[in-house]
């Protein structure tokens, strides 16, 4: 019986000296609409694939069940970031004020959103927290034109709701503080830069795939 094997070549050119803030890895397309990405150890053609997954885990599948293999380019970052005393930093520089851990942020789409989100609920926070201190600082301030005998009518009343307007903003403002910790973790989930491999050296990497096809990933 007469084998028909379809050869495949597939060239992607990851652009490194361009492209700065991303890196490529493996990702094998099965049959049955599973996605499985990372980067691949071992392949032999017509017979089984081995990709390295980011959990650790090393599996192995057959080429039976392969539909395709492809690169594609992910988010890095360029140092992890810490929190320390209320303070963010990265690289031992401290990011002095959320505009510039925004900046930061918004190098991974995912920590992108979440920053954006935790923007958004900041706002109306800072609306509640700057009218129940003005509405607090309303009656304080009556009651020292009073020791200096002015003689007014001291509305306390409005102190008190000021309190409330204000805890509530307070509120508010953890939860977009939830947010900004959810976006630092998903950037410190990206794989950091290695600045010792973003050089201008070509990396070949062949792979195989479902139908018996050759991928040729080549970044420089």
């Amino acid at each position: 019986m007469k084998k028909t094997v379809t050869f495949i070549l597939s060239i992607v050119f990851s652009m490194a000296l361009f492209a700065q803030n991303s890196i490529t890895q493996d990702v094998l397309y099965l049959h049955d609409g599973t996605i499985v990405r990372g980067v691949i150890t071992d392949s032999v053609p017509n017979r089984y694939v081995s990709i390295l997954t980011p959990d650790g885990v090393n599996a192995t599948y057959p080429m039976d069940l392969i539909d395709r293999l492809e690169s594609e380019e992910i988010a890095y970052n360029s140092g992890y970031i810490t929190k320390q005393k209320g303070h963010y930093y990265q690289n031992n520089t401290e990011l002095k004020d959320r505009k510039q851990l925004k900046s930061v942020l918004s190098t991974n789409p995912k920590s992108k959103r979440l920053s954006t989100i935790a923007e958004d609920i900041n706002v109306p926070a800072m609306i509640l927290g700057y009218v129940g201190g003005g509405m607090m600082g309303y009656p304080l301030g009556q009651a020292f034109a009073n020791a200096l005998g002015a003689g007014v009518d001291v509305n306390w009343n409005i102190l008190f709701i000021g309190a409330g307007v204000g805890a509530a903003g307070m509120g508010i403002s953890f939860i977009a503080d939830r947010y900004v910790r959810k976006a630092v973790e998903a950037y410190n989930a990206c794989p950091p830069l290695d600045k010792n491999t973003a050089s201008s050296d070509v990396v070949m990497h062949i792979g195989f795939t479902g139908n018996g096809g050759i991928g040729l990933t080549i970044n420089f």
